[in-house]
């Protein structure tokens, strides 16, 4: 295990009688977790399919880095697990038309993607799970997917007090939530334009993946929300070595291109 690699094994602990972390407090330490992890710098293994989502305000050398990351990881080059559908060697199972990742396999993908480095969206936001449950076990975290035609982008749901999955619904929890988008993070969208509350940019600010609500920069994904995980209600089905799932192309999982909304 590299010295950056986090111990998903461990067990952090975080007395009760401590006041509620707030939204911001939540986001430095998620954000330092994944920052320590060098996580910015992993592969995105389907880059070659979605080039146009690289942050194109980076200079043309970082953006270069980042497709040329991804195509070798996509060759087989530090190539990370892909979760399969269910009904060949499930990692999840279909439950109510929906499907759901079971704890220990969310903790056996958050390893391989750190042995690899590299990932798709799905992998990058069950590693964000992991993360997020060994430093702060008693903070919710949601895997969402987006629905984009006959595709889904997955992410991450932090500290999100609602129930309903609708955009006005998490524009509401604004004050709470926080989004963690891995993917994205990799793809070059650390550096955000912040907003004040009167709609002046005060600046670029660095998330590390974790956002707020108004900073996420691709909030089409914040639509046709289906939820695959709910950390404090966990779904407890069938459980496998992830090194029984099949590696390969995750096309029909990953997000397709859409333009900001």
């Amino acid at each position: 295990m590299s010295s950056k690699e986090p111990d998903f094994t461990a067990e952090k602990s975080q007395s009760g009688e401590l006041a509620p972390l707030s939204r911001d407090q939540i986001a430095k330490i998620i954000r330092e977790s994944v920052h320590q992890a060098g996580i910015e710098a992993f592969a995105v293994r389907d880059v070659v399919r979605f080039q146009r989502e690289i942050n194109q305000k980076l200079p043309e050398d970082e953006r270069n880095d980042i497709y040329e990351r991804g195509k070798a990881a996509q060759a087989g080059k530090g190539m990370a697990v892909a979760i399969v559908l269910p009904g060949t060697k499930p990692s999840a199972v279909k439950r109510g038309g929906a499907e759901r990742f079971t704890k220990s396999a969310i903790m056996n993908t958050a390893e391989k993607v750190m042995r690899t480095e590299s990932a798709e969206c799905q992998s990058f936001a069950q590693l964000l799970c992991a993360l997020i449950e060994r430093e702060l076990p008693d903070c919710r975290v949601q895997i969402v997917a987006s629905r984009q035609g006959l595709q889904s982008h997955n992410y991450v749901l932090i500290n999100y007090e609602g129930d309903g999955l609708k955009f006005g619904d998490l524009g509401k929890q604004r004050s709470n939530v926080l989004i963690g988008d891995l993917w994205l993070l990799a793809l070059g969208h650390n550096k955000v334009e912040e907003v004040n509350k009167y709609g002046e940019t005060t600046g670029l600010v660095e998330t590390d993946g974790i956002y707020t609500f108004d900073q996420y920069p691709k909030k089409a994904y914040l639509k046709s929300l289906t939820e695959t995980y709910d950390s404090k209600a966990p779904f407890k089905g069938l459980e496998m070595d992830i090194d029984d799932l099949s590696e390969g192309s995750e096309s029909s999982r990953s997000p397709s291109p859409v333009s900001d909304v």
